[in-house]
């Protein structure tokens, strides 16, 4: 409920100050995050390919951007987002792997039974999310 939000909002501030940044931050997420809700809640209205245009985009934005929260919106309005594809085949988690973001990636974990077919997932250049990861560490060393 909203009022014990609150409660552990001034008890996590009383105990740990520094984390009066973090709700500021997240006070001022929640109406972008709401939007973002009713925005996917009438796109999902729409016929499938028409509605897949939208997310499509919109998913491949959060991916690169690291902007978790557009991406858990869209997923939970549209699970068959997670099929789309991008430039060489790649999924929105081969984009966040590419651009370093893991908070994107981590994402895969709640499709429990299917995570393992998406990380296997392989682009145009044969590549699935792990040889991704292991050409970025090559890369970046």
């Amino acid at each position: 409920s909203q009022k014990s939000h609150s409660k552990f909002w001034k008890l996590a501030g009383k105990l740990v100050p520094e984390i009066k940044h973090i709700q500021a931050i997240k006070v001022r997420q929640y109406p972008a995050v709401r939007l973002v809700r009713l925005l996917c809640m009438e796109i999902v209205k729409l016929d499938y390919s028409k509605a897949a245009s939208i997310f499509r985009d919109a998913l491949e934005v959060a991916a690169i951007t690291g902007v978790r929260e557009v991406v858990e919106e869209i997923l939970c309005s549209c699970p068959g987002a997670i099929y789309l594809k991008y430039d060489l085949d790649r999924s929105i988690f081969h984009l966040a792997i590419a651009n370093r973001r893991a908070n994107i990636f981590n994402l895969i974990y709640q499709f429990n039974e299917f995570s393992n077919l998406l990380i296997s997932r392989v682009d145009k250049s044969k590549n699935n999310c792990l040889h991704l990861a292991g050409i970025w560490k090559v890369n970046r060393n």
